[in-house]
């Protein structure tokens, strides 16, 4: 027990006492009285020789065990007193709940930079701590992330909040997005450790670490942590005879697909950094172009003269072949993980339904010759695809399917050469959509005005030809691979989490 608990229980108990004291008093004048009184009264005390018993009884226990009201009542009012005292000695002052030797600020900037290996230091100051310098480095990377700020409002979510964000509604918890010049910063190659991946086919952020993994046509996929300064390397996986074409993460955040020209794939395990070699089935000879369900049930790859394959995901057999009528050039699952869009050679995009195993709808994609992807935003309301020709079509997700020719929201003319990739961000709020026919041939598009942001990519910055791109979970970092095997990085400020 802590000293002001004892004081304050010293005080209660000298409060009874004092009650106790009074009480008995006042017992030994009744007693007095009722010795003085006649007989004839005798009766009468007799008569209310209950009611007292039950008066007396009340206020023994009163003595012993206290008035509850009245104690907790004193309680209270100690308690609020005390802590009215520590508020007015500690003020709004913090205490540090547990120190690392490794935060101690006597390290300065000349103890620990090289001039030869950092290059000229004219600029710093050598006396100043390290410790600071750092943090402000690292705060003009990241920003100081929301948990971090002690000083932050507690929210708490009603049960209709809650609601909002299962499925695959995707609100947005901060501020809403400027629509024609968006905040981003240049940061050092996601991949600059090793660009050991050759021509860049596809970058996966890890769902709930800070670490992403390149994928290139060397056959070498690599995992980096990312911190915008040094993006190390963590592990690399060497495939020989293998390029790799197309590598998916699984939701888990443990097992990633592998495919390329080959009749096999490789399950690879990031937690044990085992590979795992997968033959497919006979009908199919190739895994170069596939997709994975949203809820990680199901695979399904383009397979040869408009073939369509649908795999289970555990067992990697064959369920389901649909079929088209042209080469399929473009698969992605609808958010419920029910439906398939192909897009194709042709302008025809078709929909497969998986649980009735057959075609669903189909309809032709406006001013398209060659289609060659398409995308879904995450609240599953608009179907944005690309053509060889360049032009980028929105449409609104329930009209594609109330007729065979639907009129698309949006179209898209920023980009004069074949579109290679369409990726939504997390919210929706953002399509980034790009080329590999010229350098730097990448926009991104906000939502729901559908403007092209003014101010990107800008003049200074080269990405190169991108034929990839990819947002991180939260949308802090946007990541872009091209052919020459690099993979520029960018911070995209409006957003503070990873």
């Amino acid at each position: 027990m802590s000293d002001s608990e004892s004081e304050l229980f010293g005080e209660l108990n000298t409060d009874i006492a004092e009650e106790e004291e009074t009480k008995n008093t006042s017992n030994q004048l009744e007693v007095q009285k009722s010795n003085e009184c006649s007989t004839e009264t005798l009766t009468t005390q007799n008569s209310h020789f209950k009611k007292d018993n039950v008066e007396e009884e009340t206020s023994l226990e009163d003595l012993v065990f206290g008035n509850k009201k009245t104690l907790l009542n004193r309680f209270a009012e100690q308690v609020n007193k005390k802590r009215k005292n520590n508020d007015s000695e500690e003020g709004n002052k913090r205490k540090a709940v547990w120190h690392d030797s490794d935060d101690e600020d006597n390290i300065r900037v000349g103890d620990v930079l090289v001039e030869k290996r950092q290059g000229s230091l004219n600029h710093l100051n050598k006396d100043k701590s390290y410790k600071s310098l750092l943090t402000k480095r690292f705060e003009r990377v990241v920003t100081t992330p929301k948990w971090a700020d002690l000083d932050r409002e507690e929210e708490v979510d009603s049960d209709e909040e809650i609601l909002k964000t299962v499925g695959h509604l995707a609100p947005s918890t901060h501020a809403n997005l400027q629509n024609q010049f968006i905040s981003f910063k240049k940061l050092k190659d996601l991949n600059r450790a090793t660009y050991s991946e050759g021509p860049i086919t596809d970058i996966q952020f890890h769902p709930t670490s800070t670490v992403a993994i390149a994928s290139g046509e060397n056959g070498v996929a690599t995992v980096y942590s990312i911190d915008g300064l040094k993006n190390d390397k963590l592990h690399s996986m060497q495939f020989k005879n293998f390029p790799i074409k197309c590598s998916k993460l699984l939701a888990n955040g443990k097992d990633m697909i592998i495919g390329s020209i080959r009749n096999f794939c490789y399950c690879y395990d990031l937690i044990k950094m085992t590979a795992t070699r997968i033959f497919l089935p006979k009908v199919m000879t190739k895994l170069k172009n596939f997709a994975i369900s949203p809820d990680n049930n199901f695979i399904v790859a383009s397979g040869r003269f408009g073939e369509v394959h649908l795999l289970d995901m555990n067992s990697k057999e064959l369920l389901y072949t649909f079929k088209q009528e042209d080469q399929c050039t473009s698969l992605v699952f609808s958010n419920d993980s029910k439906k398939i869009f192909s897009h194709s050679t042709t302008s025809t995009i078709t929909i497969f339904d998986i649980r009735q195993q057959k075609v669903d709808h189909i309809f032709s994609d406006e001013g398209c010759i060659k289609g060659n992807c398409v995308a879904i935003n995450p609240s599953s309301s608009l179907v944005a695809t690309g053509s060889h020709e360049g032009v980028v079509n929105v449409y609104n997700y329930t009209d594609v399917f109330k007729t065979t020719n639907p009129i698309p929201q949006k179209v898209i003319y920023n980009l004069r050469t074949s579109i290679t990739d369409l990726k939504f961000n997390h919210t929706g709020e953002i399509l980034g959509l790009c080329s590999n026919k010229i350098d730097n041939a990448v926009r991104l598009v906000h939502f729901p005005t559908a403007s092209v942001y003014m101010n990107f990519p800008g003049d200074q910055i080269k990405f190169g030809k991108v034929r990839r791109l990819e947002f991180s979970p939260n949308s802090g970092f946007f990541a872009m691979g091209n052919f020459k095997g690099e993979v520029p990085l960018l911070r995209l400020k409006h957003f503070n989490n990873y």
